[in-house]
């Protein structure tokens, strides 16, 4: 993540085994989402840098994901044309 006012790296969000494919802000620009083809969706603080969430839906393939406006919850899309929808505690 880098800063507005300069360039320079403020945060290497580490947790995916696998490529990210897909990045989605919060409305309020305070968290982002990052999934990829491992069956996970990472939510982060941008502040700290920190995983403050995982969402997974194992066997289905994740390929993308965001937030409904407001940002009190998110969606995932999956490989089999699904939609899941979550809360921010991870609750399906």
């Amino acid at each position: 993540i880098n800063n507005h006012s300069e360039v320079s790296l403020r945060h290497v969000l580490a947790g995916h085994r696998k490529p990210v494919s897909f990045v989605s802000w919060s409305p309020d620009d305070h968290k982002l989402l990052t999934c990829g083809i491992e069956e996970v969706v990472r939510c982060w603080d941008i502040e700290s840098g920190n995983c403050l969430q995982i969402y997974e839906k194992s066997g289905l393939g994740l390929v993308s994901c965001g937030w409904f406006p407001g940002g009190t919850k998110l969606f995932t899309g999956v490989n089999d044309k699904s939609i899941c929808v979550w809360d921010l505690d991870g609750t399906e």
